[in-house]
C-alpha cells in the first residue's frame, strides 16, 4: 500500500499541468462595479466628503478612486484610513442588498486613525461625526464593531466620554 502511494506522489509530481492563469476580478458581474460606485458616491454623500460626486470604485486597482486618481496618490495616511472604511462600507451595503448569504458582522478598526496627525488638522469635524453617524443609520446591514482611539472619536453634542 505504501509502495502504490509513493508511485501516486511520484506521478503526481512529475506531471505537467498547463497552468490556466484565474482573474477573478473577471468574475464578478458588470453591475457589482456599477453598485459599489453607487454605494461609494452615496456614501462620502452622507459622510460629508465634498468632492463624493467624483469618486468611482476602480475595476483595475480593485479600490476607492477620487477625481481620477488612486486615493494614495492624492492623500495622507489618515484620508486612506477614512476612504478604506467607506469601501468596506460600501461592499457591506452591496452584500446587504445584493447577496444570499451575508456576512452577519464586519469589524473596522481605526476608520480615523491619522486624521489626528500634525499640528494642523484639515478635517472638518463634520466629517468624523457623519462617518459614525452612518455606522448608526446602517445597523441593519449587518452587526459592525468600530475600534477607535479615544483621542479620535469625534465631539458629539451631548455625549460625554468619561
Amino acid at each position: 500500500m505504501v509502495e502504490n502511494w509513493n508511485q501516486d506522489i511520484d506521478y503526481l509530481e512529475n506531471e505537467h499541468y498547463d497552468k490556466v492563469e484565474y482573474f477573478p476580478k473577471d468574475e464578478f458581474p458588470s453591475q457589482f462595479w456599477h453598485g459599489m460606485t453607487k454605494n461609494i458616491q452615496s456614501i462620502l454623500k452622507q459622510c460629508s466628503f465634498e468632492k463624493y460626486g467624483f469618486s468611482r470604485f476602480d475595476p483595475k486597482e480593485f479600490d476607492i478612486e477620487i477625481m481620477g486618481e488612486n486615493k494614495i496618490n492624492r492623500y495622507g495616511k489618515g484620508y486612506i484610513s477614512y476612504l478604506n472604511t467607506v469601501v468596506v462600507l460600501a461592499l457591506r451595503k452591496l452584500f446587504f442588498e445584493e447577496v444570499k448569504f451575508k456576512p452577519f458582522f464586519h469589524i473596522i478598526d481605526t476608520p480615523l486613525l491619522g486624521l489626528d496627525e500634525g499640528e494642523k488638522n484639515n478635517t472638518p469635524e463634520s466629517m468624523r461625526i457623519a462617518l459614525f453617524e452612518y455606522f448608526s443609520l446602517s445597523a441593519q446591514e449587518s452587526q459592525q464593531i468600530v475600534i477607535e482611539n479615544y483621542r479620535n472619536l469625534p465631539k458629539f453634542r451631548n455625549f460625554d466620554y468619561n
